[in-house]
């Protein structure tokens, strides 16, 4: 939400794009994050820069897709009952580690 800062002016939300160029050995989605994590910084940086007052108001929702091969198993699809296993066990393995 764009709130004026006083009363006698008006804001308008401006959409920025950030192009980044990176060594070709870094993932996109990791860096991504790295910038994500460090907004306040980076917002505080820009906002001491120029006669523009910057605000940062919210996340770009990262996406990624993972893709995960077993070793040492038979090389052969999972039927339902094997996926459902892995997949909750993937699941709940995932939770821990977001909630660590």
């Amino acid at each position: 939400e764009c709130v004026p800062s006083r009363s006698d002016s008006t804001c308008t939300l401006l959409n920025t794009g950030v192009v980044l160029t990176h060594r070709p050995d870094l993932e996109s989605e990791a860096v991504q994050f790295e910038f994500l994590k460090r907004n306040d910084e980076i917002v505080r940086s820009l906002d001491s820069v120029g006669k523009y007052r910057v605000n940062y108001v919210g996340d770009e929702s990262l996406k990624t897709t993972t893709v995960i091969t077993l070793k040492g198993v038979p090389n052969e699809r999972m039927d339902g009952d094997r996926a459902g296993y892995f997949e909750e066990a993937t699941r709940e393995f995932l939770k821990k580690q977001v909630e660590a």
